[in-house]
């Protein structure tokens, strides 16, 4: 049984970040919805942030010219920025009336799953001991760098 603990439809990013107010459950999704408007840089959920320790999932990089020509999005697992997986990222350069995007992160149990439109992007399946200790509970923020313009809304948190 799911039950939604947290839902914002409007997300304002303050010095370009945005941190709910909830501690997450272990078991979470976490969904949102992305439109990229202009400039180069990136994008980023962070989540199960406790002291040290969180995962990034890092979207629309489009940062520097390898970014801007191959564009992927990756997983990283503190603490020592360990990128634990890769996937094709399908977003589009920006371009005249930008799209909205709906951005899907899953974390049940060991495993964590990126999708974007309902297309799954990269899967982590963590033993909790090659990466560090697993990672539960925290919070969640969403960030990009100074250098992209972007809107995010729908902020939906459900306990799974």
């Amino acid at each position: 049984m799911s039950k939604v603990i947290y839902v914002s439809p409007e997300i304002d990013l303050k010095d370009n970040e945005y941190w709910c107010p909830k501690i997450l459950p272990a078991d979470v999704k976490i969904e949102w919805d992305f439109r990229p408007l202009s400039g180069e840089g990136s994008a980023a959920l962070t989540f199960s942030q406790k002291d040290e320790n969180a995962f990034h999932v890092l979207y629309f990089r489009r940062e520097d010219e390898e970014q801007r020509r191959f564009h992927i999005c990756q997983l990283i697992k503190d603490c020592g920025g360990n990128l634990v997986a890769t996937g094709a990222d399908p977003l589009p350069d920006i371009m005249e009336n930008p799209s909205w995007y709906h951005m899907t992160v899953l974390k049940k149990g060991k495993d964590v799953v990126f999708y974007i439109d309902d297309l799954e992007i990269l899967y982590f399946n963590d033993d909790g001991l090659r990466y560090g200790d697993y990672l539960t509970g925290g919070t969640v923020g969403i960030r990009q760098s100074r250098t992209l313009k972007a809107q995010y809304r729908n902020l939906r948190i459900t306990w799974i």
